[in-house]
């Protein structure tokens, strides 16, 4: 997920449309390898694994719409609400502490 949360924040500059579609893309498919990989090689119990799920689900939504629409910044709303949530679901102790 800390891939996830690189690709999204190298997305900043979209919010203020200082970034090509080249870029966006590249950035969209580094979420969708890191999705990918999750898939790959997560193995959670049940109940964690199933709530991971809609996450990725939304991940890779999110990732698909930037590669559709590069110029568009509103998917990085999704991504954002959901690298917000994962730190609640998921005791990961990779995971930075947000900024205060």
């Amino acid at each position: 997920m800390a891939r996830v949360r690189a690709a999204t924040e190298a997305l900043a500059p979209l919010e203020q449309g200082r970034m090509d579609a080249a870029q966006v893309r590249a950035q969209a498919d580094e979420i969708q390898a890191a999705v990918n990989t999750i898939f790959a090689e997560c193995r959670l119990p049940p109940e964690p694994d199933a709530a991971l799920h809609p996450l990725l689900i939304r991940l890779m939504q999110a990732s698909r719409a930037l590669r559709e629409k590069p110029a568009d910044p509103a998917p990085l709303a999704d991504l954002h609400a959901v690298l917000e949530h994962y730190p609640q679901m998921f005791d990961d102790q990779d995971w930075p502490m947000p900024m205060e």
